[in-house]
């Protein structure tokens, strides 16, 4: 009797186990669908009536995450991401939208732990570009001033990039931190070429010929840029510099002014206003401006420039 009552009861849990395995798919299918269809807080409900039954499986926390980001309540987004790789930390997908969700939030060093995983886990992804692994990595190195990492990621693929816009930009703002001036100035050319009305390339290519100490030049290619969107923003603070180096200080102060107001939190601009404050005897509103630049994190983004002229001159 008692082998009888085993012999039963092990039939009936291999029984709920299989109806409760199809009864997962056809859960997860159904939120699948209702994904597709765009009722996602549908899709969110079946995907939780998955999770609350079948055992765990990255794919449905991977799936509740994507249908949170598509109403935007990134919080819960990056929670089920999470749990996705707390079940699977080979699970490339989730790593994937976790790191384009901290790049979007301006969390570099957590966007390229991300992406620097996904290259670690797919290893010919390094030889093999793609717009989003390699521009959107190279992208957060520059920005956190890694352009000998973002350099040595683009010149690992350059020969399957001829006229892709996004690689010639970041690679040569790489070349124009590591001071190879002549790659610099071939990949701004190129983005000019691929696409003439590109302002980031405009602007880039100014900002380059200004560190050349070609202002005529550089304020001839900011001209460009501003013709084509009058409210661009660094167009306006670089041009507004090469005026200042010209002397041509109301010119300068002209454009800085404008482009402060379009983009109050650009620190480069106040110290850029600063200087030309210095040069026109304007001492008190230079150090204003040097103060704002301080607080807006310009000596954690560029140098301890600011510091130089408080010291100088705000004593």
């Amino acid at each position: 009797m008692l082998r009888l009552y085993f012999f039963v009861c092990t039939f009936s849990i291999i029984s709920i186990q299989a109806y409760s395995q199809q009864n997962c798919d056809s859960l997860f299918v159904q939120s699948l669908n209702s994904f597709d269809a765009k009722e996602y807080a549908q899709s969110i409900e079946l995907i939780n009536s998955c999770i609350e039954v079948c055992p765990e499986d990255e794919k449905y926390y991977l799936h509740k995450a994507k249908s949170y980001y598509n109403i935007h309540n990134i919080v819960k987004t990056v929670h089920n991401l999470d749990k996705a790789i707390e079940l699977n930390d080979t699970c490339v997908e989730a790593y994937t939208l976790r790191a384009q969700i901290y790049l979007n939030q301006g969390l570099l060093h957590k966007a390229i732990s991300n992406y620097e995983k996904i290259f670690s886990l797919v290893p010919t992804l390094s030889a093999n570009f793609s717009d989003v692994y390699h521009l959107n990595l190279s992208k957060a190195y520059n920005s956190t001033r890694q352009y000998q990492k973002a350099y040595d990621l683009l010149k690992n693929v350059a020969d399957d990039t001829e006229n892709n816009m996004g690689f010639h930009a970041n690679l040569s703002v790489s070349c124009m931190y590591l001071n190879k001036n002549e790659e610099a100035e071939f990949h701004l050319k190129k983005c000019i070429e691929i696409d003439p009305k590109f302002t980031g390339g405009l602007v880039n290519m100014g900002y380059f010929l200004i560190t050349k100490e070609k202002y005529e030049e550089a304020i001839e290619y900011l001209n460009k840029a501003l013709v084509i969107n009058s409210r661009e923003a660094y167009a306006l603070n670089n041009r507004g510099f090469a005026y200042y180096k010209l002397q041509k200080y109301e010119q300068a102060l002209e454009d800085v002014n404008r482009s402060v107001q379009l983009q109050p939190d650009n620190s480069y601009a106040y110290k850029n206003r600063g200087l030309i404050y210095i040069a026109t005897g304007l001492k008190k509103d230079a150090c204003e401006d040097f103060g704002k630049a301080l607080k807006l994190g310009y000596s954690e983004m560029y140098d301890s420039e600011i510091v130089e002229l408080q010291s100088k001159y705000c004593q």
